[in-house]
């Protein structure tokens, strides 16, 4: 008859499981948390008896655990991946992308973990040798930034692998994904403009970037004027130019133009649109290249640490592969009235 060793109530231990299995107690915590250095056969073993003698773990030991943790220098646990595909080795070093990446690489070493930089687009570079590459550099989690263009598509070796997203540009594989969030954003953005007395609100967009977000800016903005009866006032574009901008200008009359792209700030100026006393100017995403103006801070340091955290979760649970549940985790935005692009006060 099968011992599970909860008599009286009491807690089966690390060092009954130790005992049972004739290993040391440390070697049973760290199989339990897929500490790298416990090879998978004897995890495995350790966990399946675990499991068999009703072992749970004391959530208030966990947390003691995690910060005596917290107090001391990290131990060293592995490398983590970064997985560019730009056209060029460095094409992905701009704007929110270096800010994502700053995030995830500070958060990875607190953890433990060093990133490292890979380039799919590397001469030569199949994905049969990629997943060597990464297989024999000991990676067991990667990170995606976002992709050149929406919709893109990856061919990945994932098998004992995890990997998150950044992002909706990415379509297959089909990942767990972290990214700021876009819709409740412009909600707030749109309701901190209204604030200071704007009540023409024009969206001016170009179309691959509002792809790029799964299209939440435009489906944010189109609600919040059928709510408030108003009418919509959207300029979406293929590609920026300045000539369309004005002409919709002279139709839409906004008193207040929203975008992702800091030049339609540039254009307005250029074609006589005084800046904010004719009309103000926000951007839907401020990013550290952007200029002083007003918009949304999107935090993008802590979604990359966000995104660490998941992925770091995932690898110490041994949860590799394609999800067959892929999580979306959700960072919230800042608005900021930097700069003089909007009044100060209600008109």
């Amino acid at each position: 008859m099968r011992m599970h060793m909860r008599k009286m109530g009491n807690r089966v231990l690390m060092t009954d499981i130790a005992r049972r299995l004739g290993v040391h107690q440390t070697t049973v915590s760290r199989a339990l948390s897929d500490h790298p250095r416990i090879g998978r056969e004897l995890r495995g073993q350790i966990k399946r008896v675990a499991a068999e003698m009703g072992y749970a773990p004391d959530p208030h030991l966990r947390a003691l655990a995690k910060y005596r943790a917290r107090s001391k220098a990290p131990e060293f646990r592995g490398l983590l991946g970064w997985l560019t595909n730009f056209e060029t080795r460095d094409g992905w070093r701009v704007h929110e992308k270096l800010s994502y990446f700053k995030g995830a690489r500070e958060r990875a070493k607190e953890l433990g973990y060093d990133l490292e930089v890979f380039w799919l687009r590397e001469p030569r570079l199949r994905v049969e040798r990629l997943g060597r590459i990464l297989t024999a550099r000991g990676i067991r989690g990667v990170l995606l930034p976002p992709q050149p263009v929406a919709g893109t598509k990856i061919a990945l070796p994932l098998e004992g692998l995890a990997a998150v997203s950044f992002g909706h540009s990415l379509v297959e594989p089909d990942v767990h994904v972290v990214h700021h969030h876009h819709y409740r954003s412009m909600q707030r953005l749109l309701a901190e403009l209204e604030g200071l007395g704007y009540r023409r609100p024009g969206l001016a967009l170009a179309e691959h970037f509002n792809r790029s977000v799964g299209g939440m800016w435009s489906a944010a903005y189109a609600d919040d004027c059928q709510s408030k009866g108003r009418k919509p006032r959207s300029l979406m574009v293929g590609e920026w130019r300045p000539e369309p901008l004005m002409q919709w200008m002279a139709k839409a009359k906004p008193d207040v133009v929203v975008s992702e792209d800091a030049r339609v700030l540039e254009w307005l100026r250029q074609g006589g649109v005084r800046i904010p006393e004719q009309c103000g100017f926000a951007l839907t995403a401020r990013h550290p290249g952007h200029p002083d103006c007003a918009g949304i801070d999107e935090n993008s340091e802590v979604v990359g640490a966000a995104a660490v955290d998941l992925l770091t979760s995932l690898v110490e649970r041994g949860e590799t592969g394609l999800p067959k549940h892929p999580i979306n985790l959700l960072v919230e935005g800042t608005w900021s009235p930097k700069g003089e692009t909007v009044r100060r006060t209600i008109a």
